[in-house]
């Protein structure tokens, strides 16, 4: 019965950490970027071709955008909150997808454990998860969902289920992120049939109708989209982004440290779990594998997968995301399988989380003594709160239910992360010299009511190329705006409900959003100005003369 309410108030407060304060803070990084796409797709009707500003974006394909905008349209709202949800939702869904397939593989508990740790990854847990409107976390379940087809059904002797499954969500993926997702079907697929020696699977029917599965939802898409806008700079700029990422265009000296800093890059994505690792080096880790058929088949999506972000000069820690879970499978499985037959590594094990469960109960006890958070309402009273809770977490940790002490790790990283909702986010959100756009964009639609507003400036010419080291391949020449802050356009548009439209000719009578530099000032009137941090230089709001 204790055990029952210690979990059901972990899953609560869990919840809780992950779905409230998602509107505290403005959108960050790639977020309002999404949004844009998203918002200016509702506006328009428009949603075969993804825009920012009324011109064509060519980087990714729409099918986040399109989740994003379902999203407005349920709730009625585009607030940061909403931006947020979808890729929040796609990885609790997988983490929901992880459990099942566990249990059914390796056990309740191995599951449950598995699920925990792929929730509470430091990286995901304590960014990806607060600032969600980015892609990476939606694209994960994508990632999750085809390559555990290809499990699932290999397991059930279904090959054609197995092809055209994997390869419907592949198309899905592509969709998403574009060729990643063929990536990750051709290499799991050559890892099977090299691990499995299946080669004969590639050369058969089924196989060939999961390729059309595949080929079906993206050439109707891409067929509607050359209907509309030019398809073959959009797919040239699909192939480019891949490009950059797998290596092919990395210059030597970032090559080279990105495979030097790549398993740190891992062990930071994974922390705290990844402290768990130490089980690996013991001599039992190959044969323990190999006797599980969901652990073999995690080392081979590992092993045939990892090396494209391995090899590659341009890595980011979300790149690496869809890889958590099928870590997290392994590390719990070996946690509760053998944490008591090594005392060695179990000492370490101890050692590092009893030191990380005392220092909690201190670390919400630092926000008493930072003016930067002085002004969160009632600031001591939930410094006190959460005190008592990070004591109580020592308590259990040392003095209760030895056989739950990992969970008690687990409710310590939710705490943690409770009080970065509490205290670093409404700091952040008053504090940081970033943090503005919100506040400058409303001034700005107070000034111009119900009046259009367009974004004026000057255009960039492009020829980007796709190489191979040094090697061009092939040449295309784009036209695109100069750079304004996604986070300028999606607070504008957010306020208007219209498109925050591009031009570089201004017509007389309206109003326009600019950097200094482009405006003639004879021939416009200054109306409010704003030095943009991270532009370096100011941006005004003008009425051309008539």
């Amino acid at each position: 019965m204790r055990k029952s309410i210690f979990f059901g108030f972990l899953f609560l407060l869990l919840f809780c950490s992950l779905f409230l304060w998602q509107d505290v803070v403005e959108l960050l990084g790639e977020e309002p970027r999404r949004a844009i796409i998203a918002l200016e797709m509702q506006m328009t009707g428009d949603y075969l071709v993804p825009r920012i500003n009324g011109m064509e974006y060519y980087n990714k394909p729409p099918l986040f955008n399109w989740i994003m905008a379902s999203f407005f349209t349920m709730t009625g709202s585009a607030e940061e909150w909403v931006v947020r949800m979808p890729s929040l939702a796609g990885w609790i869904l997988m983490t929901v997808l992880l459990y099942f397939v566990v249990r059914r593989h390796l056990g309740k508990e191995a599951a449950l454990l598995s699920a925990l740790f792929t929730l509470t990854a430091a990286d995901v847990y304590f960014y990806a998860a607060v600032f969600s409107g980015e892609i990476d976390l939606f694209y994960s379940l994508i990632v999750f969902a085809q390559v555990i087809a290809l499990f699932w059904f290999h397991q059930q002797k279904k090959l054609f289920w197995m092809f055209a499954v994997s390869y419907a969500l592949a198309g899905l993926g592509f969709l998403t992120k574009g060729f990643p997702s063929a990536a990750f079907q051709v290499l799991t697929l050559l890892g099977m049939a090299i691990i499995y020696k299946k080669w004969r699977w590639l050369f058969t029917w089924q196989h060939v109708a999961g390729i059309l599965c595949f080929l079906l939802p993206a050439g109707i898409y891409y067929y509607l989209y050359s209907q509309e806008a030019d398809h073959a700079k959009y797919l040239f700029n699909l192939v480019k982004e891949a490009s950059q990422r797998s290596g092919l265009e990395s210059n030597p000296p970032d090559l080279f440290l990105n495979i030097i800093k790549f398993p740190a890059d891992i062990i930071k994505v994974l922390l705290p779990w990844s402290l768990l690792m130490v089980f690996f080096i013991q001599k039992q880790f190959k044969r323990i594998l190999l006797s599980n058929e969901l652990l073999t088949f995690a080392v081979i999506f590992l092993i045939f997968n990892l090396p494209v972000y391995w090899l590659t000069g341009e890595l980011r820690n979300r790149y690496l995301y869809m890889f958590v879970p099928f870590f997290m499978v392994i590390i719990a499985y070996f946690y509760l399988s053998y944490n008591g037959q090594f005392p060695k590594f179990r000492q370490w094990t101890d050692t590092i989380f009893s030191v990380f469960i005392c220092i909690i109960p201190l670390l919400f006890l630092v926000p008493l003594f930072l003016p930067q958070t002085r002004s969160i309402p009632f600031y001591w009273v939930k410094s006190i709160i959460l005190f008592a809770a990070g004591v109580a977490s020592v308590v259990f940790y040392f003095y209760r239910w030895n056989d739950l002490r990992i969970y008690t790790v687990v409710m310590g990283m939710i705490l943690l992360r409770v009080g970065i909702n509490v205290f670093y986010l409404p700091a952040y959100q008053l504090n940081d010299k970033f943090v503005y756009y919100e506040k400058v964009s409303h001034e700005i639609t107070s000034i111009t009511g119900s009046e259009k507003i367009y974004f004026a400036g000057t255009t960039q010419q492009l020829d980007p190329q796709l190489r191979i080291g040094k090697s061009p391949l092939l040449t295309l020449h784009f036209v695109i705006p100069e750079y304004i802050p996604f986070q300028l356009t999606y607070y504008i548009e957010r306020n208007t409900g219209e498109v925050l439209r591009f031009t570089s000719e201004p017509e007389a009578g309206i109003y326009c959003i600019g950097r200094e530099s482009f405006f003639d000032r004879a021939k416009c009137q200054e109306l409010y100005r704003y030095y943009d941090r991270r532009a370096k230089e100011n941006f005004l709001l003008v009425r051309i003369n008539p």
